[in-house]
């Protein structure tokens, strides 16, 4: 295997990151904010990751993460 540089590296990596991620406006209530952003707080877990879990939950997810 050749080996390659730090820079082709994170290149590959940004390529990679991308073409494999979105991103999303989402609009909400006041409520609904503050539920999220305590909830986050409780778990020590960023807004980003518990919607990315949230989504990955979703009874159609599993069609599509044999493409991720």
């Amino acid at each position: 295997m050749k080996p390659i540089s730090i820079e082709q590296l994170i290149l590959t990596q940004d390529r990679q990151y991308t073409r494999q991620k979105q991103w999303i406006t989402l609009k909400v209530s006041e409520l609904e904010m503050q539920a999220l952003e305590a909830y986050c707080q409780q778990a020590q877990r960023s807004k980003t990751n518990v919607l990315r879990e949230t989504i990955r939950q979703l009874p159609t997810y599993s069609s599509f993460s044999t493409n991720s």
